[in-house]
């Protein structure tokens, strides 16, 4: 069982999914007392991905979907290297989470703290009210408007062109008027930047890391 970490290692997987991923596999390995995959049935799959925490309280939905992804994963890749000709782990069943309600801010909220982040001054101020109105208006995520370049602004047709978003799409992105006046505002009091540089910048013109927005806010 525990070939597939060391293939998530190989692949480059984060440390974090390699490390969630052995330790379920290796409570996996066991609860069945060392089995080969092909012996596995699904359903001791299935109990295995359901069965209470250590501390014998139930596991979470979002737990048992987790290991069940995980299953889903090892399975895959047991057929893919010949370990095993049947695939139990397809047919698992997935528990229904509870809808979770976006946190958000109201109207006048994001008026108070644009208003707050314009009292800087400088170009300084300008970029930061061109941060949250271009975050409001647009629901980009701090990952893709971290990444965007002065040359995808589109004046005349109104958008950020080629937005790399979630799941590697690339997208066009439109820009209401307000939004479009304060990012030009902004570049203009910034002296027009190359096309290549990052649209939002430190004061020496270094693109603004993730961290550092978030730092920001």
């Amino acid at each position: 069982l525990l070939t597939f970490v060391e293939h998530l290692r190989t692949i480059q997987q984060s440390p974090l999914t390699i490390r969630r991923y052995g330790d379920i596999l290796k409570e996996l390995d066991a609860a069945v007392s060392g089995a080969s995959p092909a012996s596995i049935s699904r359903a001791a799959l299935q109990r295995f991905a359901s069965c209470p925490r250590t501390d014998g309280r139930s596991r979470s939905p979002a737990g048992v979907n987790l290991r069940v992804a995980v299953l889903r994963a090892a399975w895959k890749f047991f057929v893919a290297e010949g370990l095993t000709s049947t695939n139990p782990a397809a047919e698992l069943v997935s528990v229904p989470e509870p809808r979770r309600i976006p946190k958000f801010l109201t109207s006048a909220e994001v008026r108070r703290l644009v208003d707050h982040a314009a009292t800087r001054r400088g170009a300084l101020a300008a970029r930061n009210v061109g941060l949250l109105i271009c975050f409001w208006q647009t629901a980009l995520r701090v990952s893709e408007v971290a990444s965007i370049t002065v040359g995808q602004l589109d004046h005349e047709a109104k958008l950020l062109r080629d937005v790399r978003v979630k799941g590697g799409h690339v997208l066009d992105v439109a820009l209401s008027d307000e939004t479009l006046s304060v990012l030009v505002r902004y570049l203009r009091e910034r002296g027009v930047p190359a096309k290549s540089a990052a649209l939002f910048a430190r004061a020496d013109g270094e693109r603004l890391s993730v961290r550092a927005i978030q730092a920001i806010f």
